[in-house]
């Protein structure tokens, strides 16, 4: 499980944690590299004002376009974790199928899905950004894949991912979520996800 130093009341700070049992780190101080990436998390900063994050209202496919079709969003639904709430071609292409509606167990397994979950709690726990990167090794695609999907050695490719909590309404103030996605103002409602990818020669 990711591991999080954390200073001042709480915010998430230090060198990344990695994701056991895998190649996966968690970024806690959101140092992205990608340029999609950097452009997205300045859009969600852009929406914040004097607020912790933007509501899911403020957000804007039409201003992102760019990015649509590798973007992912996440309900955080009390008591059972994230479910996709919608998924780019991208992500489809990638994963070889459609996640949208499915746990994050559901549509990664179960040890890709934890790991998944624990980095994206600290998303909803602290209400702040946070980056994914390193190899997707925590990915095979299902035996039913959609066609057309790669057929890459994903311990090969490599990622790097942003997430970006959206609270249900109002103006979340402070610091971050309490009480890991209930409904109403200052609480995470929803991630906002974006991966880049590549394969790498090595």
């Amino acid at each position: 499980m990711v591991t999080l130093s954390t200073v001042n009341g709480g915010g998430p700070v230090g060198a990344p944690g990695k994701l056991e049992p895998f190649d996966v780190y968690a970024d806690p101080a959101c140092r992205l590299v990608t340029p999609r990436l950097l452009s997205l998390h300045a859009y969600w900063r852009s929406k914040c004002g004097d607020a912790a994050m933007p509501t899911r209202e403020e957000i804007h496919p039409r201003d992102f376009r760019m990015n649509l079709s590798r973007i992912f969003s996440l309900d955080v639904v009390a008591g059972q974790g994230f479910r996709f709430r919608l998924a780019g071609t991208a992500i489809v292409d990638l994963f070889g199928c459609e996640p949208t509606g499915k746990t994050l167990t559901q549509a990664l397994g179960g040890k890709a899905g934890r790991a998944a979950s624990a980095a994206l709690m600290a998303v909803v726990d602290y209400g702040r950004p946070l980056r994914t990167f390193g190899t997707m090794d925590w990915w095979t695609p299902p035996a039913d894949s959609l066609p057309g999907t790669p057929s890459h050695d994903f311990t090969r490719v490599r990622f790097e991912a942003v997430h970006l909590p959206l609270s249900a309404g109002g103006r979340a103030q402070g610091g971050g979520a309490e009480g890991g996605g209930a409904e109403g103002s200052g609480h995470v409602a929803i991630v906002l996800s974006a991966i880049a990818t590549h394969v790498s020669d090595s």
